[in-house]
This record gives C-alpha cells, sequence and structure tokens, in this order.
C-alpha cells in the first residue's frame, strides 16, 4: 500500500516501527525507491540500486 493511503493511526505506527528499527527503515526506503524506479519506468537505474548498501 502506498503510504499515502495509511490511515493516521497506521502510519504512526509505521514511523514509530522505523524509528526503532535502522534496518527496517533501511528497508522501508529501499522498496520506495524500487517503487518508484518501476511506476516511471526508469528500469535502467535498476542495476545501480541493486547496489545499493
Amino acid at each position: 500500500m502506498h503510504p499515502a493511503h495509511l490511515a493516521p493511526d497506521e502510519r504512526r505506527q509505521m514511523d514509530a516501527l522505523t524509528a526503532a528499527c535502522p534496518q527496517l527503515a533501511a528497508l522501508r526506503t529501499h522498496v520506495r525507491d524500487f517503487a518508484e524506479m518501476m511506476m516511471h519506468r526508469q528500469g535502467q537505474h535498476l542495476a545501480a540500486w541493486t547496489h545499493i548498501p
């Protein structure tokens, strides 16, 4: 689900979880970047995306 479609309590819960867990915060960003790349059909960036630390 797109973050803009979360209910306010769901957004607060997601924010709390990602604040408490750096790995989850990194995963959230990585997934968001992938979704943006796919929505905008920027497959040429896939190789660089797979090498994000």
